[in-house]
């Protein structure tokens, strides 16, 4: 599989936090895409992928990944937790201005 399994306690850790923001879930539409991050870190893209409630739309929950290329296959490790969006946002900006600065 490209994509590892979770371990029962970051399933439960996850599914708490979705729980706990107080909407459901819905499928990704096509914009997801003009508003998601991707950065290039040199040996993999770290990815920030904004997730969609019925209620809200484009809700403050992202899921993050980091995604390889290995063997002519893409190999995904998701971070173990979903996040606000706005935090991500500013570590992506911070971590973006540090490589150009260097």
């Amino acid at each position: 599989s490209n994509v590892p399994s979770l371990s029962l306690d970051d399933s439960k850790y996850i599914e708490d936090n979705i729980e706990s923001y107080g909407e459901e879930l819905t499928e990704l539409p096509a914009e997801t895409w003009d508003s998601s991050i991707y950065l290039w870190m040199g040996s993999h893209w770290d990815v920030i992928i904004d997730l969609w409630t019925l209620g809200e739309g484009r809700s403050d929950l992202v899921l993050s990944a980091k995604v390889y290329e290995t063997n002519n296959e893409y190999k995904f490790n998701c971070f173990h937790s979903l996040f606000f969006r706005r935090i991500v946002v500013i570590i992506f900006y911070l971590v973006f201005v540090i490589q150009i600065s260097t």
